[in-house]
């Protein structure tokens, strides 16, 4: 009998172990409804399949994002992010634009520092992790325009102040190299070529929230640039987003979308209202 009687207790101090390692690794983005069916309350804004509709016209796109990690320096994390094949037709100011591939990766380590392996070696500890940014095959056609404005490539070196292992937040800044053109739909062939030779300046900032409900950035780019029919010029651009989810379908999050964007010399000065469903 008491043997039975200390296997019981045995038994019942491992069940309530058990609810209560369950209960303190609970899922903070779970809850459940009282029939103990489980939705979500937290959404990854990074990593969706999304069609999007608006005032800037409809369209769809797939973002990525994943860290790397390395088994012999776990102390460095690589942050990679990546835009897929983003599209839109039918703007009141476009009739279509989207890109091919856009990517961000930063390079986070925990002790930030740079050798300088002249003379006596020297470890230099700095307040920022450092990075790149790549775009490849973005194009563009206003209404008000015949021209097609095609970004063939665009490669920013970045320093990332924010100085976090996490995706949401980020303040950069960094220097751009770019070529774009104009192409002429008629001849097809192009009637304007745009290259700024790393004489750009970029400033971008991001925040998300951590249940990935709320999020906005900001970008700003400035600098001279070479045009095969008008020489170097100035060049400036700015663009801020806020995106908000207000509900969601099935665990797919309904957000609602608000851009705000201004450039130079173009003088162009737009604003878009949507909303972005994620699958």
């Amino acid at each position: 009998m008491g043997t039975t009687k200390t296997a019981l207790i045995g038994v019942a101090a491992l069940w309530t172990l058990l609810l209560l390692r369950s209960h303190a690794q609970a899922d903070p983005c779970v809850r459940y409804t009282r029939a103990h069916s489980p939705f979500a309350t937290c959404f990854d804004a990074g990593n969706r399949l999304f069609l999007a509709g608006g005032s800037d016209g409809f369209g769809a796109g797939l973002r990525v994002r994943h860290g790397m990690g390395f088994d012999d320096a776990p102390d460095l994390t690589w942050k990679l992010e990546h835009h897929v094949l983003e599209a839109k037709v039918g703007g009141m100011s476009e009739r279509y634009s989207g890109l091919i591939y856009s990517g961000r990766y930063l390079r986070h380590a925990r002790d930030g520092h740079i050798v300088v392996p002249l003379g006596t070696p020297r470890k230099i500890f700095v307040p920022f992790d450092i990075g790149a940014e790549g775009q490849l095959g973005s194009f563009r056609q206003t209404r008000a325009g015949e021209a097609l404005e095609i970004g063939v490539v665009r490669v920013a070196g970045l320093f990332d102040f924010s100085r976090t292992a996490t995706f949401r937040r980020r303040i950069a800044i960094g220097i751009v190299a770019s070529w774009d053109m104009r192409l002429d739909l008629d001849s097809r062939r192009p009637s304007e070529n745009l290259v700024a030779p790393l004489s750009l300046a970029h400033l971008s900032g991001y925040s998300e929230s951590k249940d990935g409900l709320t999020l906005g950035s900001l970008e700003c780019t400035a600098g001279r640039e070479w045009s095969s029919s008008k020489g170097w010029r100035w060049r400036s651009s700015a663009r801020a987003s806020v995106e908000r989810v207000l509900l969601a379908l099935n665990d797919h999050p309904l957000s609602m979308v608000i851009e705000a964007s201004a450039s130079t010399p173009e003088r162009e000065l737009r604003a878009t209202l949507g909303a972005r469903f994620s699958l």
